[in-house]
């Protein structure tokens, strides 16, 4: 039955992948026009054309009249032009301006499967844009994501932006999110894998290609890097009004006060109660705001840079201080901690450093990071449990249990907790490697879940305090020498990730006798050839052999080191065969026996007799091994400790 599902499922993603590729990847929407041009990957143009779409309210002036004005209204993410359309109407009633608002490459009405998804890529696109439609300088609305969008746009083609409106718009790295962009990217990449995951492993038929959460959203936050805002608004001469609700959530106003801060010739206005939605909340007052500010750019009276007042030049020349960063509250606060505690199901410990981290920035508060640390835990950790209670041991074979835990470590894992109990779910919350089978074990047990709970909090309430303070402190001492390594910032946040992770898994093991017994261990897998993963062996094995057939000039010269053996013994030889080659060295050879009526019987009962037999013939007492007669790398190998084991393998 699992066969037949396996195939219905496959033949489903197999039409479904049919289907999507003869789907159109350009599907403009009514009353949108649309122009060809280069896609942009990065800094340069790949050669193929792809569609850009947008509506225009006023196609061009009579002959005879005076040009108008340009206002290009730029969407956010994930929402595309239609999300703008009650903000364009508003505009388009104003007969002084023309506005045009576009479907950004990869939304909506344009082409959807692009290279580069990133606001700098997004800039590109509109200088070949108004190229094609005649436009020699226009003013930019960037609203939500597209901020980044203008800001670009004024660094690529400054002679070409006349004025800026941001509104709710991104801006500077320290007040997106986290305020990390390795965090940040972090987040972002896991989102990205998982709506990829969804895409191309469900079968839909299209239908995850349109929707508004999708690969391309995920990809425009992906592929963006907010790090070069900062210096681009620094540089910024022109007239820019910033427009934000003190109530949005997901760019907090903060934001549009360090924006004001560093570009001196701003004006802000502040939407008293305004959440992230102003544009459909109150379209109609953005478009006075907007109106009337690019009435004064057009008449030479809204100030640039150089009409800034000394006072506020003076306030934005000292650098961030992240010691001012506010601590989030309301609906970003909820935001944060979930994300958290759902990065915990990922990796419960790189989680909880990087929610130290964020207390450290002051992003959240101490309190917050460990309670969503301990939460994300807590679901995680039962959820092993109650997967291990209601699938019990053929877990095993049940992706994607079965990619984490095979047999033996979880017989392994139910011998501990038989024998030890609760002092099993304590130690192994300190022990790397040991968490997942021993609490899928729990479950298999049947283990009371309200005792196991009690063990796991009292496990827990140790653990979590140590990993985010551990994150915190570290985060505290990086953040004071912040202004020497702000270049390499990406790098030393790994290494603080690497240092925090190593400290956790390396020191605290070996403050016990099983955690010190376990990296002896290691170790002696780590110098002994025989315990590295084939990426590792292979690799110069292969190269080594290469360089043989170069040298001698043949393909199989490898193949002489055994004459004797098929292949020479490379691969695929039969151990049964090589043994009974050495028949005249048995004293050197430990006694072996191929289980009859070899290649034959495979009733294990009767395999296990033959054994069981031999075994008393020869006067031998357990452990034996018993292996495969042709494998490698010591797959199928097996000491059996009693005639159980026999049979089982």
């Amino acid at each position: 039955m699992r066969r037949v599902l396996l195939g219905v499922y496959l033949l489903a993603l197999l039409a479904s992948h049919v289907v999507r590729w003869f789907q159109i990847d350009l599907d403009p929407r009514p009353r949108q026009q649309t122009v060809m041009l280069h896609e942009v990957d990065g800094h340069v143009t790949t050669g193929r054309l792809i569609g850009l779409s947008y509506v225009d309210s006023h196609p061009g002036p009579d002959d005879g009249e005076e040009t108008l004005p340009v206002v290009f209204l730029l969407h956010g993410s994930p929402a595309a032009s239609s999300f703008m359309m009650a903000l364009h109407r508003e505009l388009a009633e104003d007969p002084a301006i023309r506005t045009i608002t576009p479907d950004l490459p990869g939304f909506e009405g344009s082409t959807i499967d692009i290279a580069d998804y990133s606001v700098e890529a997004h800039a590109r696109y509109l200088g070949p844009l108004m190229d094609s439609l005649g436009i020699d300088a226009a003013h930019f609305v960037g609203y939500s994501m597209s901020g980044g969008v203008v800001l670009q746009a004024s660094d690529q083609m400054p002679d070409r932006v006349e004025s800026i409106v941001m509104l709710s718009a991104i801006g500077v790295q320290e007040l997106e999110l986290t305020g990390d962009y390795l965090l940040n990217h972090s987040v972002h990449a896991l989102q990205l894998a998982g709506l990829w995951l969804l895409r191309e492993g469900v079968p839909h038929f299209g239908w995850m290609d349109d929707v508004i959460l999708g690969v391309p959203y995920a990809r425009n936050f992906y592929d963006t890097d907010q790090r070069p805002l900062r210096g681009i608004l620094r540089a910024y001469a022109g007239p820019m009004l910033i427009i934000h609700g003190t109530d949005d959530f997901l760019v907090p106003v903060e934001a549009a006060l360090e924006h004001r801060r560093i570009v001196p010739q701003s004006r802000l206005e502040l939407i008293e109660g305004g959440g992230h939605g102003l544009v459909v909340s109150a379209p109609a007052r953005m478009a006075r705001l907007i109106t009337g500010f690019i009435a004064d750019v057009e008449r030479g009276v809204a100030p640039v840079r150089s009409d800034a007042e000394p006072a506020r030049i003076a306030a934005a020349e000292p650098p961030f201080d992240a010691s001012s960063l506010p601590r989030a509250t309301g609906g970003q606060l909820i935001a944060l901690l979930i994300l958290i505690a759902g990065a915990t199901l990922v990796s419960e410990d790189l989680a909880s450093i990087g929610a130290g981290l964020m207390a450290a920035r002051g992003t959240i508060g101490l309190e917050h990071a460990m309670f969503a640390a301990f939460a994300g835990i807590l679901i995680g950790d039962v959820g092993l449990y109650l997967a291990g209670r209601l699938l019990g041991r053929r877990i095993v074979r049940m992706p994607p249990f079965s990619w984490m835990i095979d047999e033996r470590q979880l017989a392994r894992a139910a011998s501990w907790f038989s024998d030890r109990g609760g002092r099993v779910i304590i130690a192994s919350r300190f022990i790397p490697g040991t968490r997942f089978p021993t609490y899928v074990a729990a479950g298999t047990l049947k283990a009371p879940f309200w005792l196991f709970l009690a063990y796991f909090v009292g496990a827990s309430l140790l653990w979590v305090p140590i990993i985010v303070g551990g994150g915190m402190l570290v985060g505290n001492e990086l953040l004071e020498y912040y202004a020497v390594y702000e270049a390499y910032a990406v790098w030393v946040m790994i290494a603080a990730l690497v240092l925090i992770y190593a400290v956790v898994h390396t020191l605290l093991p070996l403050s016990t006798h099983v955690g010190r017994r376990g990296m002896l261990s290691r170790w002696r897998r780590i110098r002994h050839w025989e315990f590295w993963p084939p990426w590792a062996f292979y690799p110069p094995v292969v190269a080594y052999m290469l360089w043989l057939a170069v040298k001698q000039r043949s393909l199989t010269v490898f193949t002489a080191a055994n004459p004797g053996i098929e292949t020479g013994g490379f691969i695929g030889e039969s151990k049964i065969r090589i043994l009974e080659m050495a028949a005249d060295a048995s004293d050197d050879v430990a006694r072996f026996m191929a289980v009859p009526p070899y290649g034959t019987d495979e009733n294990p009962g009767v395999r296990t007799a033959a054994a069981l037999a031999w075994m008393n013939e020869e006067k031998l007492s357990f452990p034996v091994v018993l292996k495969p007669d042709v494998g490698e790398r010591g797959d199928g190998v097996l000491v059996a400790e009693d005639a159980a084991g026999i049979r089982t393998h």
